[in-house]
């Protein structure tokens, strides 16, 4: 027997994380807030439960307990969404790619946002073919 973690729309509260016995159903566990989440993956070892919450993109541990009952001990915040991929959740209907994995060693692989720069700069070189010919003559 096994515990699955996966995402699920709630009715009026959109995406939510939850784990549950498997193959024998009946015990799920809300594992996100009332902020959501979604993109769920399970640590090495299998004692948390990463994901992304709705609500801002931060990465989220929840410590689970799955002896002698399931149940959620703790979820915390380890990193801010800033500057990560992706800032928002999947949509309906659309595919829900995961951005970030856990390697063995629980460190994590994560996509950053390229730099953006708020100034563009154009250089605009007028004659450049006389430049060209002073520099370089041809006999």
């Amino acid at each position: 027997m096994g515990t699955a973690a996966y995402m699920s729309p709630e009715q009026a509260e959109g995406l939510a994380v939850f784990i549950e016995r498997f193959p024998e159903l009946g015990s799920r566990q809300r594992v996100s807030t009332q902020d959501g989440g979604w993109a769920p993956v399970w640590s090495p070892d299998g004692r948390q439960v990463f994901y992304r919450r709705v609500s801002d993109g931060a990465m989220m541990a929840a410590r689970v307990r799955t002896e002698p009952a399931l149940s959620i001990v703790s979820v915390e915040r380890l990193v801010e969404s800033r500057d990560y991929e992706p800032l928002t959740p999947p949509q309906a209907g659309a595919p829900a790619g995961r951005t970030y994995d856990v390697a063995p060693d629980g460190r994590f692989l994560m996509i950053k946002e390229p730099l953006r720069t708020t100034t563009a700069e154009i250089v605009l070189v007028q004659n450049w073919d006389e430049e060209l010919k002073r520099r370089v003559p041809v006999d």
